[in-house]
């Protein structure tokens, strides 16, 4: 009687153990993946805070050389415009001439 009760407390601490266990390695699952969102979402803010900045001293840069602001691409051609409507403009607008 002893030693079936014996076993029977050992199979219950055992069993509280895997419990353990079990909740220990899940909360340091949930734990670690949750430093490491955090972790590459500072990453990423400060790779887009150093883009933003750059941005904004190129921009000021081509300001200060009379160019605007923004970026110009050499590899774009225009072939043909489109014109889908025109406006007289002096409907609108009185002579100076």
């Amino acid at each position: 009687m002893v030693n079936s009760r014996s076993n029977s407390l050992t199979l219950e601490v055992a069993g509280y153990c895997a419990i353990a266990a079990i909740i220990s390695a899940f909360t340091a699952h949930k734990l670690t993946k949750a430093a490491a969102t955090k972790a590459e979402n500072a990453r990423r803010l400060e790779e887009a805070k150093a883009a933003s900045l750059a941005n904004v001293e190129r921009n000021n840069a081509q300001v200060e050389k009379g160019l605007p602001r923004g970026s110009k691409d050499d590899g774009l051609k225009i072939d043909s415009i489109y014109v889908w409507e025109l406006e007289d403009l002096k409907k609108r607008f009185p002579s100076e001439g």
